[in-house]
């Protein structure tokens, strides 16, 4: 294939990653397809990075005119509307399942319910609180480079999911096939692994291996809990995996 032709395909497959990380419309215009869909997953961790990015730059910005905290707020809400809060809505999704309630049949059906519960709003409420208060906490510098090395991890830990465990259909049986290429999995290592070389002059060494070993726990524990649960992840667990190792990422990061 031309150098031309394999960039422009490059491109389609990133534009697709933020298609499926944000409302935007970055995936204007393209057809549907599986094939290209599960390859596009290799930048799936650098789409979140960029709205991670997006979110430092508005910490930033506002930091210099407000103070910090309101800086954190509008920071956080800016990743939030970004994403068009779909991690979130599966977080808030993922803690509803986990409370049992009587009379259901298990996780997997509280999770086809559309309710919205006590454990899910304040879980929420408690994550993003926690993200503010780290940003209004830390030098803006450091708040910047959390965002982007957070928001990255996250996403990364979807991809590893998606690459090692397999996922659950709505009638609670297993698809024998992960959703990821080999390829695309050491993509997205390649440039989360870059990302957080980048920000080592403002979180230094500690700081980054740090944030890696929080990601990792938060990351884990969800798909323990998911697999314990249903054998396997929907799509409500993987937006969970994503926001708890972005919040292991963050608190690791500002320990």
């Amino acid at each position: 294939m031309p150098l031309k032709d394999k960039l422009l395909l490059e491109w389609e497959l990133l534009r697709r990653a933020g298609a499926a990380a944000s409302w935007l419309p970055v995936g204007h215009g393209l057809l549907p397809s599986d094939d290209l869909q599960i390859r596009a997953r290799r930048y799936l961790a650098l789409a979140q990075g960029i709205i991670g990015l997006a979110g430092a730059v508005v910490l930033w910005a506002a930091g210099q005119i407000w103070a910090q905290p309101v800086a954190a707020v509008l920071a956080v809400a800016t990743i939030v509307l970004l994403s068009g809060a779909r991690n979130w809505q599966g977080f808030a999704a993922t803690l509803d399942g986990l409370s049992p309630a009587p009379g259901d049949s298990g996780m997997l059906h509280r999770l086809q319910t559309d309710r919205l519960g006590v454990s899910g709003v304040m879980g929420v409420a408690l994550g993003l609180a926690l993200i503010v208060a780290i940003l209004a906490t830390v030098p803006l510098r450091q708040g910047s480079a959390l965002l982007v090395a957070g928001l990255m991890l996250g996403g990364m830990a979807q991809v590893h999911i998606k690459a090692t465990t397999l996922p659950v259909r709505r009638e609670g049986m297993q698809a024998k096939l992960f959703e990821i290429t080999d390829d695309g999995y050491r993509v997205a290592l390649a440039t989360t692994t870059l990302a957080l070389a980048l920000c080592l002059p403002v979180l230094d060494t500690g700081g980054a291996v740090s944030a890696c070993a929080g990601a990792i726990l938060g990351g884990q524990i969800m798909r323990w809990l998911s697999v314990r649960e249903m054998g396997g992840y929907t799509r409500e667990t993987l937006g969970a995996v994503q926001v708890m190792a972005m919040l292991g990422a963050m608190a690791g990061a500002a320990i």
